[in-house]
């Protein structure tokens, strides 16, 4: 059908990821439709990236997972380094949902790195030590797309050069420390955190 009539198969299926978003306000409402999509439509990327893009520029979703699919199916539907960063930049300009502020600047240090590392620095150095610490711990396990929970990395990949991951990998070690990293090697069993997933991110900038 998508081959016959693209236009109106996009326009019902973004009617009903809207009218998704719609009903968020329950909490942890994840939009099952749009996370479906990123992994099992990717023919409709293209087409719908724009419409998710002018959506974003008015709205924000007010869950981490849904936003992280919306900017997937950006990535994938091949909207520009340009357009993901000037979208990331308004968003920290004029943040809607705090939570989602780490999200945001992944997604501006991976697309325009030589602006946006020290912006985050400076965001960084004005929170206070242990708000630093887990916004760095959000960030960067976006950035890499190292989750506890099996995401994969569906960022851009645009922060691969030497210098810059240099940087964030001096940024990152400030704030999560090399001399608190968790040693699990002497444990047979246990669940992986949030600052688990954080040093093993962090140790991927390293070696990047």
């Amino acid at each position: 059908m998508y081959q016959t009539y693209p236009e109106t198969v996009l326009d019902a299926l973004w009617k009903e990821i809207e009218r998704e978003f719609d009903n968020e306000s329950q909490p942890n409402k994840v939009n099952q439709l749009l996370h479906d999509i990123v992994h099992r439509a990717p023919w409709s990327h293209i087409g719908l990236a724009p419409r998710i893009y002018h959506w974003l520029e008015r709205n924000e979703p007010q869950l981490n997972q849904n936003l992280r699919n919306c900017i997937r199916t950006l990535v994938n539907g091949g909207v520009s380094f340009a357009e993901l960063a000037k979208l990331a930049s308004v968003k920290i300009g004029n943040p809607v949902v705090e939570e989602n502020l780490p999200i945001w600047f992944a997604l501006y240090v991976d697309t325009l790195p030589d602006e946006a590392i020290p912006k985050l620095n400076k965001w960084l150095e004005q929170l206070p030590k242990d708000n630093a610490s887990i916004f760095a711990q959000h960030f960067v396990t976006t950035l890499t797309g190292k989750f506890r929970h099996g995401e994969e990395n569906f960022f851009t990949g645009g922060v691969r050069n030497p210098s810059s991951l240099k940087t964030l990998f001096l940024i990152m070690t400030r704030y999560i420390k090399p001399e608190d990293d968790l040693d699990r090697t002497t444990v047979t069993c246990y669940t992986p955190t949030l600052r688990d997933d954080a040093q093993s991110a962090r140790e991927l900038l390293f070696s990047g």
